[in-house]
């Protein structure tokens, strides 16, 4: 399983770097993403989590996305768990309003750690997006993605942990299926106490099999209090 998570993971960073080298075409952006999460477990094994989150685009110029999502994740085993995440989203659409988004997101993770400072962990999740609902033919707008995300985190002390992660984005919509966007990020994670976490992290992200594909250019802030 370790070696099939390394052929992954460099598989999507070559694709990562294949898509940069269309930069003449490309259509970069600035953009800082916030988010601030709650988390508290129920029971042993389950966990509910709130994140609310901001995206500001357009060079940072303006907020282009705002959404608050709630999550249930359950722990199978040490190394398994699954989940199920629901997120209302409003989103700018470039022409004066904002389009709404609603998204169901069914998820599992494997984790693993190796010599006790370096951990694994993949996540593969199917995504269900409406948008707009009661505005096309049928009386909503679909949107389905396949996600896959390897990530490599270094438990070097206490406090600190540094990671790296790279996902890649399938989308399924009427014939339009293929590979669409591409992640690469890093970044870390800072304990200020046992409920209290910040972060910081810098994201790349390319469109994948488009004419005129943007590349997002992301730095991002992160707060998580467990109850």
């Amino acid at each position: 399983m370790f070696i099939t998570m390394l052929k992954m993971y460099s598989l999507n960073l070559l694709i990562l770097l294949a898509s940069l080298s269309y930069t003449i075409a490309q259509e970069n952006d600035a953009q800082v993403w916030t988010k601030v999460a709650v988390s508290k477990k129920i029971g042993q094994r389950s966990e509910i989590k709130i994140d609310v989150c901001t995206r500001f685009g357009n060079n940072i110029s303006n907020l282009n996305t705002f959404y608050c999502q709630i999550s249930d994740e359950f722990k199978v085993n040490k190394w398994f768990r699954i989940g199920i995440a629901y997120r209302y989203a409003e989103k700018d659409n470039l022409e004066d309003h904002y389009n709404t988004k609603n998204r169901i997101n069914l998820f599992a993770i494997v984790r693993k750690k190796f010599f006790k400072t370096v951990a694994v962990q993949y996540r593969t999740q199917f995504q269900s997006q409406m948008t707009n609902i009661g505005t096309s033919e049928n009386g909503k707008n679909i949107t389905n993605f396949f996600r896959n995300k390897l990530t490599l985190s270094f438990d070097l002390n206490k406090k600190y942990i540094p990671y790296m992660s790279t996902e890649l984005y399938y989308k399924f919509k009427m014939e339009n299926n293929n590979f669409s966007k591409v992640r690469y990020v890093a970044g870390i994670d800072y304990e200020l106490t046992k409920k209290h976490l910040i972060g910081a992290y810098y994201l790349i992200q390319s469109d994948l099999n488009h004419s005129n594909p943007n590349t997002n250019f992301v730095s991002g802030l992160s707060y998580h209090y467990t109850m």
